[in-house]
């Protein structure tokens, strides 16, 4: 099928009468509805062109129609996106080159004695290249036998596995896990299992790199977990990142 393109009036159409690209095409890969097959956005003397790989079905077309009619053509901070538009949690995203490869960093303090865990719900779909971790200095030092784990995760029934569904036609042949959301969480792959953290980590950062990159639709989150041993009440401040690419 060909390339479609939708039009509709910024004057006319949007809720404001205005329209921000970045903002809009963001809205567009934030919808599970419209992001496959969304190609681009561009504003042509006053009107919206919304292009698609293929013609939208009806039900797509009412809810790209509505997805216009609620856009209010408010800027996002800039501050809080990256160069390619994924949303930031901390502002330590480092530009590395060659398909617009990015770290995505999140810093947070695990509890001492704890699982502590940091899901971050992500916004595009993206392609994953690997990830990294690191201990800081001024927190609780890590006690042998602490470790750590990172992977992508359902939390949502995003894949369909939690009721044997096809919510995104992306997955023809399921199986019924029989999970309930907002109970339980579906590991999708995990590719750092049960490292040992220790004190001599701290300040060091260690790298995890894919043989290839890791198709990950938005809608999943990258998760990273914590396994503190402490018997303490402090601390352990930790980074974990994720590299990739939008994809």
């Amino acid at each position: 099928m060909a390339e479609t393109t939708y039009t509709h009036s910024i004057a006319d159409d949007t809720l404001n009468g205005q329209w921000d690209q970045a903002k809009y095409g963001q809205e567009i890969r934030n919808s599970r509805q419209l992001m496959k097959g969304f190609v681009s956005a561009v504003e042509d003397d006053g009107d919206i062109k919304t292009t698609f790989a293929n013609a939208l079905d009806a039900g797509e077309e009412t809810f790209l129609d509505n997805l216009v009619a609620a856009h209010d053509g408010i800027a996002t901070q800039q501050e809080h996106l990256n160069a390619v538009g994924i949303p930031m949690v901390a502002p330590c995203f480092v530009e590395t080159g060659g398909y617009n490869g990015v770290y995505l960093g999140f810093r947070w303090e695990v509890t001492e004695g704890t699982d502590d865990i940091y899901d971050y719900d992500l916004q595009s779909n993206m392609k994953l290249q690997g990830g990294y971790r690191r201990v800081y200095s001024g927190g609780t030092d890590p006690v042998d036998e602490d470790e750590l784990e990172m992977e992508v995760v359902d939390k949502d029934n995003f894949t369909g596995m939690f009721d044997g569904t096809n919510p995104n036609g992306m997955n023809p042949n399921l199986v019924d896990l029989e999970l309930t959301v907002g109970t339980d969480v579906l590991s999708v792959f995990k590719y750092v299992r049960d490292e040992p953290v220790d004190e001599d980590d701290i300040g060091k950062r260690h790298n995890y790199e894919f043989a290839s990159a890791t198709f990950v639709p938005a809608g999943l989150y990258l998760r990273c977990k914590y396994e503190s041993q402490g018997t303490g009440e402090g601390t352990i401040i930790m980074k974990c990142g994720y590299k990739g690419y939008e994809a």
